[in-house]
């Protein structure tokens, strides 16, 4: 049986992040060998903002990785974190619904407005946080970049597969 390739992707960018990272470094490579995973360090590229770079998933899914857990390079992982891959089933995506917690309808709001599409079966109050996610290579084709790229506000860009 071959042995599944799991990877722990992260993005820095930036001074900021770069200035994070430095401090989080460690637990990064502690997590990944504690999930038999490797560490892949996403930076600056060509895309309008660092938020882009996980679109790169795409191609790391396509044949180099089985599944991926990403997660932000300011998110401090506990020695004792478990390995998400044991906890999320290769048959899930697993992701994190923010809008049960905080308010963030606004930014739901600006996007349809920006790329003008109605969001019909949107209930109002679900945003899904991508700071972790855990994905397979059958969620390969979420990650596939096929629209305009528009500016949102603070210099964020999206891309609307509508």
């Amino acid at each position: 049986m071959k042995k599944e390739r799991k990877a722990i992707t992260t993005i820095v960018s930036g001074e900021k992040y770069k200035a994070i990272w430095e401090r989080v470094e460690s637990y990064f490579i502690a997590y990944a060998e504690k999930c038999d995973a490797e560490l892949i360090v996403m930076s600056e590229g060509d895309v309008p903002s660092a938020h882009w770079l996980k679109f790169g998933m795409y191609d790391l899914l396509h044949k180099q990785f089985d599944r991926i857990a990403f997660i932000d390079a300011d998110i401090l992982i506990r020695p004792d974190t478990p390995s998400l891959f044991d906890i999320v089933p290769e048959d899930q995506f697993g992701i994190f619904n923010e809008g049960f917690y905080t308010p963030r309808s606004m930014c739901i709001h600006e996007v349809k407005k920006v790329y003008n599409v109605e969001l019909p079966n949107w209930n109002g109050a679900d945003y899904y946080n991508t700071g972790v996610m855990i994905v397979s290579r059958q969620h390969r084709h979420i990650f596939k970049v096929n629209g305009e790229i528009k500016n949102l506000r603070e210099g964020l860009s999206l891309a609307l597969r509508f």
